[in-house]
């Protein structure tokens, strides 16, 4: 075997030990972008009470042809206060936009900072409302957010 196709090989055998440690990363294959929407504001809002609410002017509408798939990344970047921080999530009806299933702390805090965070989903066909909230666990202190910016790209889907 020459030179080249032993580094090939090596390097082959490197990135299949190296893919063993993100096995649990999700994988969502999304094509050419069909459509970008963005929302800024330069308000602010103030959350007061424990739980989730939807962040104003951060819902989108999505609908997917009979026998498609789409995919959607939704982005979303803010100042936030938070002093005794705060949480945001994304949903599509009721269903959580991955990554789902972990503490997305947006902030923690008494200084406003401004973070960001972005999700994915695959859409089947119907309609879908797509919807940024955010969300305290203690009404002792409240959170103020904004200005902020949601983003929704909406992609042709590739099966993984």
């Amino acid at each position: 075997m020459n030179t080249v196709a032993r580094l090939i090989s090596l390097g082959l055998l490197l990135a299949g030990l190296c893919s063993s440690a993100s096995a649990a990363s999700l994988v969502t294959q999304c094509g050419g972008v069909l459509r970008n929407t963005i929302k800024t504001t330069t308000d602010t809002f103030t959350r007061a009470s424990v739980g989730f609410a939807d962040v104003p002017n951060a819902t989108f509408f999505v609908s997917v042809p009979s026998g498609r798939q789409q995919c959607v990344t939704v982005s979303f970047s803010a100042s936030a206060h938070c002093p005794l921080g705060c949480r945001i999530r994304v949903i599509d009806g009721a269903a959580k936009l991955e990554p789902a299933d972990v503490p997305n702390i947006f902030a923690e805090g008494n200084s406003d900072e401004v973070h960001s965070f972005q999700w994915v989903k695959r859409l089947s066909a119907g309609s879908h409302t797509i919807k940024v909230q955010v969300g305290i666990g203690n009404s002792a202190q409240s959170a103020t957010f904004g200005p902020y910016t949601a983003t929704l790209e909406v992609a042709n889907s590739l099966v993984n």
